[in-house]
């Protein structure tokens, strides 16, 4: 593989706190030798040419604001690049309801989308229980971004300025509000964006301890957020809400239930640096070994090779 594409045009985009993971995921594809970029306008498709070296990254952002011709548009894109491999993020509702009674007209395809570790099928559905089962189907987990390689040179620019940090979405206002009173916090909501240079000195960098806070559905659905894998990286001791965040980081990731266990938690690790040098070392040697995107990216090429074996 030498080149791999994420689409973002006016037609087809990448919206939101999407775009910010899905860019991050594609950049990754650089630590494997591959060179990353991203297509805004739709007619740069034409001057493109099809390569089994290549990829392309499609989100399903579309979906709700379909344009008439988008089908189109995807048998244009299909027949062009047949030899190319197209990845396809969330695409279980354009499977299920929009292909129901047409075949979907992509050769090479990987799906993948947000990684349920514990799905609750009732909630999610039926097209999402047969979307995952796929043969095709690769999960694409929250991780951190940046490379293994480079992490014990990141933490030497730790400060542990803040006593806790927290940049996202309004996941547990009140109590990040109730601990802001008593200790020096640093809270961060969306929008606006921060750049990524200050959300990771201020929120990890700065912090001794990463907020690792959840939407309600992610916690049933077994989904920690990026900031646990990225805080549990970056050398935080992170606190979640999340059950199944204590798994997904072997351990390293520490599960509040309510506030008073939060506050409890938030004056042990920083009154016991020994207890939270620990927690560091646990969580380097994850993300070191797993809990970054070079890993997941990995995993999705090892999937994509054994495609290309197939179909040769």
């Amino acid at each position: 593989m030498k080149r791999i594409y994420l689409i973002n045009t006016p037609e087809y985009p990448s919206l939101g706190t999407n775009y910010l993971f899905n860019l991050k995921f594609i950049n990754t594809f650089s630590y494997h030798g591959l060179e990353c970029n991203e297509i805004t306008d739709f007619s740069t498709f034409n001057q493109l040419e099809d390569s089994e070296d290549q990829i392309f990254f499609l989100c399903d952002n579309f979906y709700d604001h379909r344009r008439p011709s988008w089908k189109e548009d995807f048998k244009f894109l299909a027949e062009k690049f047949s030899k190319s491999v197209w990845i396809f993020w969330s695409f279980h509702n354009v499977l299920s309801i929009l292909y129901e009674d047409d075949l979907f007209p992509f050769k090479k395809s990987i799906f993948t989308g947000e990684y349920y570790r514990n799905p609750n099928i009732d909630v999610l559905g039926k097209n999402f229980e047969y979307y995952i089962n796929l043969k095709n189907y690769v999960p694409l987990p929250f991780s951190a971004g940046k490379h293994p390689d480079t992490l014990e040179e990141l933490w030497s620019k730790r400060t542990d300025t803040h006593d806790c940090g927290f940049c996202g979405c309004q996941y547990k206002v009140d109590w990040s509000r109730k601990l802001s009173e008593k200790y020096n916090c640093f809270i961060h909501y969306y929008p606006p964006f921060l750049d990524e240079e200050t959300r990771l000195q201020k929120v990890f960098l700065d912090s001794k301890i990463c907020l690792g806070f959840n939407s309600d559905h992610a916690v049933e659905n077994g989904m920690p957020t990026e900031r646990v894998f990225e805080g549990v990286a970056y050398g935080c001791v992170v606190l979640t809400d999340c059950p199944m965040a204590v798994e997904a980081t072997d351990g390293a990731a520490v599960l509040v239930t309510n506030y008073a266990e939060l506050e409890e938690k938030v004056e042990y690790y920083l009154n016991n640096d020994n207890a939270r040098l620990e927690k560091q070392k646990q969580g380097m040697e994850f993300a070191k070994s797993k809990g970054t995107y070079y890993s997941v990216v990995g995993d999705f090429l090892k999937t994509i090779h054994e495609i290309y074996k197939e179909k040769k």
